[in-house]
């Protein structure tokens, strides 16, 4: 049973994001391009909505949304030199090396987990 609509309605949206491909900051002179910066500002905006005390930026790369959140922020990246880029960057109140595969988080760790534009990063599964 979901507990809070509104957080999973954020979540699908941000994964759906995902999907399309979607980037923070793309930044094209092209107009056909603008649904996906108007996509990429609406995650943002989620972001800003639904985060709460404590959230975590899963597949944190680089920090492009670290921007985006109240409260604590913890990043999580299984890169490390993107961990390097967004420790420089400083927006992170705790950054960690891991996996999203296997989070050592109780569940109800966070307010927020947000886990953009990682999905294209994951291997496919049964090897094709």
């Amino acid at each position: 049973m979901i507990k809070d609509p509104i957080h999973a309605v954020g979540m699908f949206f941000m994964k759906a994001c995902e999907l399309i491909g979607v980037q923070l900051g793309f930044i094209v002179n092209d107009k056909s391009q603008a649904p996906l910066i108007s996509t990429t500002r609406r995650v943002a905006q989620l972001i800003e909505e639904l985060s709460g005390d404590i959230n975590l930026d899963a597949g944190c790369g680089e920090g492009a949304y670290a921007y985006c959140f109240h409260g604590l922020v913890v990043g999580l990246d299984i890169n490390r030199e993107q961990l390097k880029k967004a420790y420089v960057r400083g927006e992170y109140d705790a950054l960690l090396f891991g996996s999203i595969c296997g989070l050592p988080f109780r569940s109800d760790a966070f307010a927020l987990v947000a886990c953009v534009e990682v999905i294209e990063h994951l291997p496919k599964l049964g090897g094709k």
